[in-house]
């Protein structure tokens, strides 16, 4: 559904079907937006929602979708998929469509463990963690696509952030996990 008049009146602009639930929407400009969700679900809209099109990306279900800038966004699926797109014009580019990241256990109150395995290798990389506020807490070096341990010393319970950040200091994946 939309509105073009805050919200008295909507009209209904697309229907996928009770199998295509929508789990998040974001848009960058007032015609250009996206919604995700269940079945692999991604659409795309160019026209302010007029019309829509399906996004050719094929994973199971989308949870979420952040455009953090106007040209690069990023979409959360099952299983801890994590697609990230480039803007390319008014092209939208899937340039990591095989990203996956898992943190095992979340919460967690002693040690979890992050697992990366994505096309971006992490040479020279590092983990970066901030608190709530978005203070760093810890960065630590990490080499390669191995797991990365991380442990509860200095952390109080509570919810922290991470960024896994290549040699140029470009985050390459972010997620949250929680210390008990």
């Amino acid at each position: 559904t939309r509105t073009t008049n805050g919200g008295d009146d909507w009209e209904e602009v697309f229907s996928g079907g009770p199998e295509q639930a929508l789990r998040a929407a974001e848009f960058i400009s007032p015609t250009m937006g996206w919604f995700v969700g269940d079945s692999g679900t991604l659409l795309m809209t160019q026209d302010a929602g007029d019309t829509w099109e399906q996004e050719d990306v094929s994973v199971n279900g989308y949870l979420g979708i952040q455009f953090p800038t106007f040209d690069t966004g990023y979409v959360v699926g099952a299983l801890g998929t994590i697609i990230k797109y480039i803007a390319i014009g008014t092209d939208i580019t899937p340039v990591t469509a095989a990203t996956e990241v898992s943190i095992n256990p979340n919460p967690f109150s002693t040690f979890t463990t992050l697992t990366y395995h994505g096309n971006e290798s992490l040479v020279n990389a590092s983990l970066l963690i901030t608190d709530m506020a978005g203070r760093r807490v810890r960065v630590t070096a990490i080499a390669g696509d191995r797991p990365i341990v991380i442990t509860r010393e200095k952390l109080t319970s509570g919810v922290y952030y991470y960024k896994l950040l290549n040699e140029n200091n470009d985050a390459v994946v972010s997620g949250k996990f929680v210390v008990e």
